[in-house]
């Protein structure tokens, strides 16, 4: 099965963190804990559709926004980009190459139809690269336009010492955002995870303040390299559909692909940005 992701928002373009743990089994056939995490793997948090309190007074509708409100998303930007392009062609590649064909893999029942337990198609026009790799350190929230100079600079403010560093990657895992519908495929970070987790720290006393979401309890921190449709592959807008599909997905990663993310550098992380709507602001960490 595949990690639960945060709250990704649902662009096709881009997409990237993990709270309550349910069993479930990961690509490559282990067990691994089933989170929900919260990175924007999509930057465009408006189909969110979370309902919940602005300031105590505006409720968001159905689309996952006040009106005149901005949705923000906080990140760390991983600047060395190469050889996690080159991990996300490697698994885009596998998927799109998988004989994931229910008409010739399905053992058909009494009637003719093919086993709920069949693999799906997996049609790899539904499956994106994302543009910019990065490790979410935020669900999706929303300001006022007028509030966001203000928050930016307490964010400055609240990571003040804050030094850069080194990440690397681990393995390659799957994951789904809390809405179900869309899928990530994603490099977890191995080492470095206490540095990021400091950073986050700062990140949440902000959140806080505010009376905004803060990110999970136990973040599972990625880098989120493909973004995947899957209410499309699978046809249908259910649960037990979506995760089928995602769980399709993860059965095409072989251990090529968890060896290659080995023996990846470790990459440097200096910057942390904050993006609300088309417009970008960087914090550099000392």
């Amino acid at each position: 099965m595949s990690l639960k992701l945060v709250d990704y928002p649902t662009s096709d373009e881009d997409s990237s963190d993990c709270g309550g743990e349910k069993s479930g089994e990961k690509s490559g056939g282990g067990k691994t804990k089933r989170r929900h995490c919260s990175e924007d793997e999509d930057e465009n948090a408006e189909n969110s559709g979370y309902k919940r309190r602005y300031n105590g007074k505006a409720e968001y509708d159905d689309a996952g926004h006040v009106q005149g409100g901005w949705s923000g998303h906080i990140y760390l930007k991983i600047d060395e980009c190469a050889q996690l392009d080159s991990l996300a062609t490697m698994c885009m590649d596998s998927i799109c190459a998988h004989p994931n064909n229910p008409k010739a893999n399905a053992s058909n029942d009494e009637d003719g139809e093919a086993s709920e337990t069949a693999d799906l198609a997996i049609d790899c026009d539904h499956i994106k690269r994302i543009a910019e790799p990065h490790i979410s350190l935020s669900r999706p929230f929303y300001l006022q336009k007028h509030q966001i100079v203000g928050f930016v600079k307490d964010l400055e403010t609240s990571i003040l010492g804050c030094e850069s560093f080194a990440v690397g990657f681990g393995r390659v895992s799957t994951y789904v955002n809390e809405q179900g519908d869309r899928g990530f495929v994603s490099a977890d970070v191995d080492s470095g995870a206490e540095r990021i987790k400091a950073v986050l720290d700062r990140v949440n006393l902000v959140m806080g303040r505010l009376g905004k979401r803060q990110f999970f309890d136990k973040p599972r921190f990625h880098a989120s390299l493909l973004s995947v449709d899957l209410v499309q592959i699978s046809g249908k807008d259910s649960a037990q559909a979506c995760n089928k599909a995602i769980d399709a997905v993860g059965k095409t990663l072989g251990a090529d692909i968890q060896e290659k993310v080995l023996r990846l550098a470790a990459t440097r992380i200096d910057t942390l940005e904050c993006i609300f709507g088309d417009k970008k602001f960087s914090v550099v960490l000392n």
